[in-house]
């Protein structure tokens, strides 16, 4: 018998039998259900999750290559700057 068979750390996860800590989780679990909300997270999904797509998959930025706050600010100071001559050039050339 293997280790990782005396005792599996996997569950199947299911939303309706996740029991949460304290009442706080399942008060944002149900304002997340309303309508205003969705909306508000639909806007959201449109208006910056792509950028990261864009960072991500174009720019090839995966990680973080240094450690420390102050380095890892500046490195993403340095990747949002990328980010934003590389718009600029695409909308002046458009």
């Amino acid at each position: 018998m293997r280790h990782s068979d005396a005792h599996d750390h996997r569950q199947a996860y299911n939303a309706q039998a996740v029991v949460c800590a304290d009442d706080s989780q399942l008060i944002l679990a149900a304002k997340l259900e309303t309508d205003h909300t969705k909306t508000r997270y639909d806007t959201r999904e449109q208006a910056i999750e792509w950028v990261f797509g864009i960072v991500k998959s174009v720019m090839g930025f995966r990680r973080f290559h240094l450690r420390g706050r102050r380095n890892i600010g500046s490195e993403c100071l340095l990747i949002s700057l990328a980010y934003n001559c590389r718009r600029l050039h695409r909308l002046q050339a458009a």
